[in-house]
């Protein structure tokens, strides 16, 4: 079964020329269902897709990007098959790189199960994302607020913050990083396919 996520239209650059490996491509800690996410308007107009099982596959707007796994980290290639970014992860968390260079950074090993994402090494200036009771969730920026919304957890048509409709997500803190401009649109979804393969 696979689940979509759809996200508000950022673009998003990628260059370089490698081509994905020949092999089949696998996925280390894939859930026995497969997700499938989506995020639409308000007015239900879809703004892109996400769709993991052996392959991430993004849509995100004109752009279709694919995830394989090289049997060590995931590698996101466009239409072209040309590498736009890749993961590196770990127990401690992970990173999305272009070019190696880094374009956020996620740590999830807290003792109260929140999300920390920076743009940087040194994890500075960065936003905690955190469940708290009741379904709501808290993402703060720089240990101040930034923004509280409240989830169902249901899989379809929940409203984010009054601003999208998302479904697929169920009561994921990876909702919170749609409400973060930093990042464009292919690489939100990139992230938040890792973070549903983790169970995040």
């Amino acid at each position: 079964m696979f689940w979509v996520i759809s996200l508000i239209i950022l673009s998003c650059s990628g260059e370089g020329g490698k081509q994905p490996a020949s092999h089949p491509s696998s996925t280390s800690t894939l859930p026995a269902s497969s997700p499938f996410l989506y995020i639409n308007t308000l007015e239900d107009i879809n703004l892109g897709s996400v769709s993991v099982g052996e392959e991430v596959i993004i849509e995100a707007g004109s752009q279709r990007i694919i995830g394989q796994w090289d049997g060590k980290r995931r590698i996101y290639y466009d239409a072209g098959n040309k590498e736009l970014f890749r993961v590196k992860s770990d127990e401690e968390g992970m990173k999305l790189l272009s070019n190696d260079v880094l374009i956020v950074k996620v740590k999830w090993n807290y003792p109260d199960g929140k999300l920390k994402v920076a743009f940087n090494e040194e994890m500075t200036d960065s936003y905690e994302i955190k469940a708290k009771e009741g379904n709501r969730f808290k993402v703060d920026y720089k240990e101040a607020e930034f923004k509280q919304y409240h989830l169902m957890g249901n899989q379809r048509d929940e409203v984010l913050a009054d601003s999208l409709k998302i479904g697929g997500f169920g009561l994921s803190k990876g909702s919170g990083l749609l409400l973060l401009g930093e990042i464009g649109l292919a690489e939100k979804l990139a992230v938040i396919a890792e973070l549903t393969l983790v169970g995040k």
